[in-house]
């Protein structure tokens, strides 16, 4: 009711105006609330969906499925026995191994799990599910002794669809830290020590053994020993024989390595030796002394024998993981490596190599042999850092008909030591008529003697070496030479004709070429793989099963690479 306005008495309201003001707002609270999608977890489907359709048709995991299905797997399946149960296919084995690897998956466990719940995992493996151990065993198993030729077959296809033509090689190595504690280091020179420690202690018992021999022999004489009755034997002949022979070999030994053969055959004699007097009688303190030397020297030097066998030419290993050898890495730190080589084209990787030996360029010429056994061929040009280059890969280089693109140690410093050390050897002048070396003060160096000089991996260096005839009175003596003597030069005729082809093959246009792209190419690809990928250390143990990640990790790459290029072309 409301009141007019001449009176007090009230009006009447409308009787629908409250009502459709509650509608309005009503509605407008429905415009504004969220909406969802029907959601039923429980919902019956009649038809489950196709893993198919859940695959887009540009998604690389096609790729993997396409391109596995075109290499040569024979020799893998050849691996397989028939009779028994039934086995899961090799070819579904290796495609969820290789999209493992492309998506950073590396452990068994993770990729029987991803295999259980990933959607393209399940399409590549057709919904079978292998646990780890099976995923586990074909890759350390079956594989070790044929992912070399899968990869070449994977490197035929891409020379045969354009992405590769293997002229231009670019090549380097890296240290990869293997599967084992940083704290099981085996020394060589430890070992040798260890080793010289225990056959000096044993000389010691055989020489105290031989005296009481000798003391008993000169009391009784032909006479028993009076506490071991009638049955006593000393052959006091016998233990000294043994007591020179084994002094003989210590002499073999010297102070830096132990000869292998004399050490076994040292162990064979003192062992003989031990029984033959073990099974007689003898006095309580030659006893003593032959047990010590039985059971526990005896033990331990055929220990410290072991280790270097499983040494070799390396100077360590690791307890966990034998293959492995300590190296320095860049951050000063010894850990168990293995040094990984690689070669690249257009960001493929070519080839690769695992070593035991932390040196780039004592493994060149083991891994450009593996790159031929892979192609049948080798490349047209090859390029590479200063830890590469020397004498003897050059030559192995020249030998096989490659170009050589390889830097040589100081490359880059021959100029800049010529300018800041006036008397250093870049700034001789050699006068290959006379065969003399000339000094930047105009005094001649005369040859003095050739030798050959043998490297680690028995290469035969020739050395030449050229002195003064005479630097007194010169007013550079102090600058130029060491002490008081003359000034000498060494050199290699061969390597120094090797350096002046390198630096004209890298001075050239074509070289500076080459050289620009290598950092972008091999370098690139060790950025990708431990960083990216996440994978600078090793899971297996072992040089072969090594092998096997390495080339699985390779293939993988190759797969990524080409897919990145352009994913409708890799899929045609």
């Amino acid at each position: 009711m409301q009141q007019s306005a001449k009176g007090s008495s009230p009006q009447l309201a409308l009787p629908g105006l409250a009502s459709k003001e509650r509608a309005s707002k009503h509605r407008k609270r429905l415009a504004s609330a969220p909406v969802f999608k029907p959601y039923h977890q429980n919902q019956m489907m009649l038809l489950p969906p196709s893993l198919e359709e859940l695959i887009p048709a540009n998604h690389r995991v096609r790729l993997i499925s396409k391109v596995v299905e075109k290499l040569d797997i024979g020799p893998v399946m050849e691996t397989y026995k028939g009779g028994g149960t039934s086995s899961y296919h090799p070819l579904m084995l290796l495609k969820i191994l290789l999209y493992a690897y492309v998506e950073g998956i590396y452990s068994s466990r993770l990729i029987a799990k991803a295999v259980r719940e990933n959607v393209n995992f399940m399409w590549l493996s057709a919904r079978q599910c292998p646990d780890f151990r099976t995923i586990n065993n074909f890759r350390s198993g079956r594989l070790k002794a044929h992912i070399d030729s899968i990869f070449a077959s994977l490197m035929l296809f891409l020379v045969e669809s354009g992405y590769l033509d293997l002229e231009d090689y670019f090549v380097d190595g890296s240290k990869f830290l293997a599967n084992a504690s940083r704290y099981s280091y085996v020394w060589k020179k430890n070992v040798n020590r260890y080793q010289r420690s225990v056959l000096e202690r044993i000389q010691a018992l055989l020489s105290q053994i031989d005296q009481v021999n000798q003391e008993e022999n000169r009391r009784y004489g032909d006479k028993d020993l009076e506490e071991l009755g009638e049955q006593a034997q000393v052959d006091e002949q016998s233990q000294a024989r043994l007591v020179e022979e084994l002094n003989e070999r210590l002499r073999q030994l010297g102070s830096d390595e132990p000869v292998s053969e004399a050490i076994e055959q040292a162990v064979e004699d003192v062992e003989k030796a031990v029984d033959q007097q073990d099974g007689g009688k003898q006095s309580v303190k030659a006893g003593q002394h032959l047990k010590q030397i039985k059971h526990k020297l005896l033990p331990r030097l055929k220990g410290y024998q072991s280790q270097l066998e499983q040494l070799g030419s390396r100077n360590s290993y690791s307890k966990t993981d034998p293959d492995a050898t300590f190296m320095r890495l860049k951050d000063n730190a010894l850990r168990a490596c293995y040094n990984v080589l690689m070669g690249s084209q257009n960001g493929f990787i070519v080839n690769y190599s695992v070593h035991q030996n932390a040196a780039d360029s004592a493994c060149f010429i083991d891994h450009m042999e593996k790159f031929k056994s892979l192609h049948n061929r080798f490349p047209e040009n090859v390029v590479g850092d200063a830890g590469i280059g020397n004498e003897e890969n050059y030559r192995y280089v020249q030998l096989n008909g490659i170009g050589n693109y390889l830097k040589y140690n100081q490359f880059h410093n021959e100029e800049k030591d010529a300018k800041k050390k006036p008397y250093s050897k870049a700034n001789f002048t050699y006068d290959a008529q006379r065969d003399v070396y000339v000094c930047p003060e105009g005094r001649e160096l005369v040859f003095q003697e050739q030798r050959f000089q043998q490297t680690k991996t028995g290469y035969q260096r020739e050395i030449r070496r050229y002195r003064s005839v005479s630097c007194q009175g010169c007013r550079a003596h102090a600058q130029c030479c060491r002490g008081s003597g003359e000034r000498f030069v060494e050199f290699s005729p061969l390597l120094e004709t090797f350096k002046q082809q390198v630096r004209q093959n890298l001075e050239s246009e074509k070289g500076d070429l080459l050289a620009r792209r290598r950092g972008v190419e091999i370098e690139t690809v060790f950025a990708q793989l431990k960083f990216n990928k996440n994978y600078a250390r090793f899971l297996l143990r072992g040089l072969e099963k090594i092998n096997v990640e390495l080339g699985l990790l390779s293939i993988a790459h190759n797969l990524s690479k080409m897919f990145g290029f352009q994913p409708q072309m890799a899929l045609a």
